[in-house]
């Protein structure tokens, strides 16, 4: 009597929720999507990658209604925007599409009887997409998107499943940014030679990158300086465009910046100033993070890029902390004059740069302010490292009693094929 009354409580709810009794499991190949590229002409030139998986359709009851299966990868931006009002302005979000594909399949006869079905999908992904992205003021996700149709009579009922699915960025294999190092050199007010220099200008979240430091005292100076402290941080900086009250670009941009130390370390005041000052630091960078994203809009192809678009640059910092050390003994033919204007930038220096001869971003601006320098590096920042695609995993196994113990796998034209698993290209 119970039993009787439990499945006519069940047969009603699948009359009123066909769907009610599908289960839904997306297994992707990897967890992240890696493309390759930094400049315009190395995503041109890159492969197109390919997002594979599998969905993983559980049917508890028999013969569940059932017309179409969508999958689909969706990509999504969102901008904040600063819009123009009578005398003030308001922060808005720009919702945009980046890309938008879809994997329909069809059942043939509507209907899809109890057991486990893996229907695959693969989704062709072109090397120039831009990357995922989080922060605060700006957004792009990428996601699959599954539904399943069913029509009876008049109603239509739809369910849906949803994956994030994150795309990285790395260097290509024959990248000339693999060795691409800034370095520049001069002298400290007419005092202190010296030369800086970064491993690269490519930098991954959570990775490290060399930064070097070495000063040569003149000992023919008699006014001398020592090292007192060295720092590294890392600046990002996102622009948010402005637009007017008609919703268009008006060229100008608002700044949040966001500044990390990564590292920092003190030095005796008391060392020998004529004694050459050497230092080869190894920096790490932070993990990624809502404050420190891994994505740099400032080598990202222009025509990608839209006026409402939301701009990303990182530029690492090196401070170099001085101690000044003045000879009692000067006489007028010895003595060094000093600037007036000491607390002014003073120079903007060319970086020198292996490997390619586009130098036309490539600049390290010196800045001189008393007793310290501080030298700015445009770096660009990805999150993506070199990873084999490695196929799906078609193991796994139902605990369920009621299952079968075999999988079916679903094709396009809606013919079954048991015990079979597709072949891949």
């Amino acid at each position: 009597m119970i039993k009787t009354f439990t499945r006519a409580l069940w047969a009603l709810h699948d009359f009123i929720h066909p769907l009610g009794s599908i289960k839904l499991q997306l297994i992707t190949s990897n967890e992240s999507v890696v493309l390759k590229g930094i400049s315009p002409a190395e995503r041109t030139a890159a492969s197109p990658v390919y997002l594979r998986g599998v969905l993983r359709v559980v049917i508890k009851r028999s013969k569940v209604p059932l017309d179409a299966i969508n999958v689909q990868f969706i990509g999504e931006c969102m901008n904040s925007v600063f819009q123009k009002q009578q005398g003030y302005r308001v922060l808005n979000k720009v919702k945009r599409h980046v890309i938008d594909e879809t994997y329909r399949y069809t059942t043939g006869n509507g209907f899809l009887n109890k057991g486990v079905y893996l229907i695959p999908f693969q989704f062709i992904i072109d090397p120039t997409l831009p990357e995922s992205a989080i922060s605060p003021y700006f957004q792009r996700l990428y996601q699959l998107n599954v539904s399943l149709e069913t029509k009876r009579t008049t109603h239509h009922h739809t369910i849906r499943h949803l994956k994030i699915v994150n795309i990285e960025r790395s260097l290509a294999d024959d990248s000339v940014y693999y060795n691409d190092n800034l370095c520049t050199s001069g002298t400290w007010h007419g005092i202190l030679p010296h030369t800086i220099s970064l491993s690269s200008r490519v930098c991954h979240l959570g990775g490290n990158i060399g930064v070097n430091i070495e000063t040569f005292p003149d000992p023919t100076n008699n006014f001398a300086v020592v090292v007192k402290y060295l720092k590294v941080c890392l600046l990002q900086k996102t622009r948010c465009p402005e637009l007017d009250k008609s919703g268009c670009p008006t060229g100008s941009f608002i700044t949040f910046p966001t500044k990390k130390v990564l590292k920092y370390q003190q030095f005796d005041e008391g060392a020998d100033p004529y004694e050459p000052f050497k230092m080869n630091w190894d920096v790490e960078l932070p993990s990624s993070s809502d404050s420190m994203q891994g994505y740099t809009s400032n080598l990202e192809p222009e025509e990608t890029l839209h006026q409402d678009s939301v701009k990303v640059t990182h530029t690492l910092i090196v401070t170099v902390g001085l101690h000044s050390l003045m000879q009692p003994a000067l006489s007028a033919d010895t003595t060094v004059e000093l600037e007036d204007e000491l607390n002014v930038s003073t120079s903007t220096i060319e970086s020198s740069s292996s490997g390619t001869s586009d130098t036309s971003d490539k600049f390290i601006k010196l800045e001189e302010k008393g007793s310290e320098m501080s030298f700015r590096a445009p770096i660009f920042v990805v999150t993506g490292k070199t990873s084999i695609e490695t196929p799906p995993l078609y193991t796994e196994r139902s605990s369920d009693r009621y299952l079968p113990k075999s999988f079916t796998w679903l094709c396009s034209n809606g013919q079954f094929e048991v015990e079979h698993a597709p072949l891949y290209g």
